[in-house]
């Protein structure tokens, strides 16, 4: 990665970079989720003190704070709490209190650096894909220039970037061939959360049609998940948790809404696309070059179909943004898949700042260093307020431009895998100019709209 600093043009994308990892990383965060994930996982320290860490549901549900339930994985309350380990420092040290915002800007600084590690590790995984170093730093810079990959991390302060770092170290084994590695690697990345479930199974299908190893690699694949169970499930305090827990917000609960119902019942649409999916995997013979278009076209296709046909949370997004740069950088016309990410990222961004106002809008910049430093606290009107005041239907348009662009993503990665990748070609390939506007815009709108977020309120606050 020596390479970076190697010309002008890469030094002035380092400088792009470095912006776009201090606005979005410290002047504006959403509320929300990662307030009760810290102060339950403030509770891990607290419960290590008191000799409570292998019954850790227990302590937790004892001290539940009214109106939130600790549900989420015990590791990672495990990595929060040692993402917090500054703030007791700085109150050791200095004998001060860091407040919520302190503490989620330093929260949002180990995250950053998981933001980074996946750039790098998509760096490695064109490098084993077979690209050069010029393509593989282009890759870097086209990943690290997502809307959605930055806005749905460290702009929502979610701990899903953590997976997304795992699934790309075990998408390196995949496309070495070494399934086993992969397998095990994909089962943390699925015992932390159930979502790379629907990458991993057909990439196995992809390239293994023997029945009794299937079945291998998919008990490996959640090998990590079956001994967590075992574990917690001594723990008395988490079947009490669970029975507390809202399905409508998990993971199963959104892919089986009771919202299509047919003669006999209801059904999911994301299960049917995903079932078309596998068989069509398993029925597929590959050769080298179709298993890294494979590596390209399985999470953005099931990722894709999850996005058009379930209620997501935007954390749950960010695993597809690594493979959506291999498939700009890869796509052999090299023109309207840059403007196509932008228009998804811009498009998720404004459907929160509609669906979840006075949280995910201008009202971030409250989670900010501004915020922290100068108490300025944003009230008043909300950006959907004042659009819906001038144009009622912003979130049809939105969304529907939204299922457009995933649409029409899942058309072309489909035609790469069915050619093949040609390395050699990408690695030859000149730029177009459309193609470095477009990557150009995604950056651009990653350093303005922090910005515009403090100036809104300037104006209308």
């Amino acid at each position: 990665m020596r390479e970076l600093l190697s010309s002008k043009k890469n030094i002035v994308c380092m400088v792009v970079l470095l912006c776009i990892y201090i606005l979005n990383t410290y002047f504006y965060n959403a509320s929300g989720d990662i307030e009760t994930i810290i102060k339950y996982s403030k509770m891990v320290w607290q419960a290590i003190a008191d000799g409570r860490f292998f019954d850790y549901y227990s302590y937790a549900f004892e001290r539940m704070i009214p109106g939130t339930i600790p549900n989420y994985n015990y590791f990672i309350y495990l990595f929060f709490a040692i993402c917090l380990s500054p703030v007791y420092l700085l109150n050791l040290i200095f004998a001060s209190h860091v407040g919520l915002v302190g503490e989620i800007l330093i929260v949002n600084s180990f995250l950053l650096a998981f933001v980074i590690l996946s750039g790098f590790l998509t760096y490695r995984l064109s490098t084993v894909m077979g690209l050069n170093k010029r393509r593989s730093l282009e890759v870097f810079f086209v990943e690290q220039t997502s809307i959605i990959l930055i806005f749905c991390s460290v702009g929502f302060c979610q701990f899903d970037i953590v997976y997304l770092d795992i699934v790309l170290c075990a998408m390196c084994f995949f496309v070495r061939g070494q399934y086993v590695r992969f397998s095990l690697i994909m089962s943390v990345a699925i015992m932390l959360k159930a979502l790379p479930i629907i990458i991993f199974v057909p990439l196995i299908l992809v390239v293994e049609k023997k029945i009794h190893k299937i079945i291998g690699y998919l008990l490996a694949g959640v090998s990590s998940t079956v001994i967590y169970s075992i574990v917690v499930r001594f723990d008395e305090g988490y079947s009490a948790v669970s029975s507390y827990q809202n399905e409508a917000l998990n993971f199963l609960g959104r892919i089986f809404p009771e919202d299509i119902r047919l003669s006999w019942g209801y059904i999911s649409v994301f299960v049917i696309a995903f079932i078309i999916i596998c068989f069509a995997a398993y029925d597929y013979d590959f050769c080298k070059g179709d298993v890294i278009a494979a590596t390209v076209l399985i999470p953005i296709v099931t990722y894709g179909a999850f996005i058009v046909t379930v209620a997501w949370h935007p954390q749950w997004l960010v695993v597809i943004a690594p493979f959506i740069a291999l498939a700009i950088v890869m796509n052999d016309k090299k023109r309207s898949l840059p403007w196509v990410d932008a228009l998804l990222g811009i498009s998720i961004v404004a459907l929160l700042n509609e669906g979840l106002r006075g949280q995910v809008d201008n009202y971030m910049t409250n989670n900010g260093i501004v915020a922290l430093i100068f108490k300025s606290i944003a009230e008043g009107q909300t950006i959907s307020d004042v659009i819906d005041a001038h144009f009622g239907y912003g979130s049809i348009l939105c969304q529907s431009v939204l299922i457009a662009g995933v649409m029409y993503l899942i058309i072309v990665v489909v035609r790469i895998f069915r050619t093949g990748v040609d390395t050699e070609a990408v690695n030859n390939r000149e730029y177009d100019l459309s193609y470095r506007i477009g990557i150009a815009l995604r950056g651009a709108f990653l350093i303005i709209y922090p910005i515009g977020l403090y100036v809104f309120n300037g104006l209308f606050g």
